[in-house]
């Protein structure tokens, strides 16, 4: 569920669609910075073991940056599932 929501889980809240759509969108627009976060962070760790440096750390950047896409992935998935479902009436 998308982070902002999970105080209101199960409590019988209700987000208007123009706010959903609002979250969908930040989240669209952090999973791009995060793809191009991770092409750059694979950029500088080639330019490190091509200069023949140690390149722990800036793999364990990566990591970190692949895992927060991973959730942001999973956070956008889940308002396009809670938009996709039909309006209580």
């Amino acid at each position: 569920m998308f982070a902002i929501l999970e105080p209101f889980a199960g409590q019988g809240w209700q987000m208007d669609k123009a706010a959903l759509l609002r979250f969908q969108a930040e989240a669209r627009k952090s999973v791009e910075s995060r793809d191009l976060s991770i092409k750059w962070q694979h950029e500088i760790i080639t330019a490190l073991e091509r200069e023949g440096v140690d390149s722990t750390q800036a793999r364990a950047v990566l990591a970190r940056l692949i895992a927060a896409q991973e959730r942001d992935l999973i956070e956008m998935e889940s308002l396009l599932d809670t938009l996709d479902r039909p309006t209580p009436t």
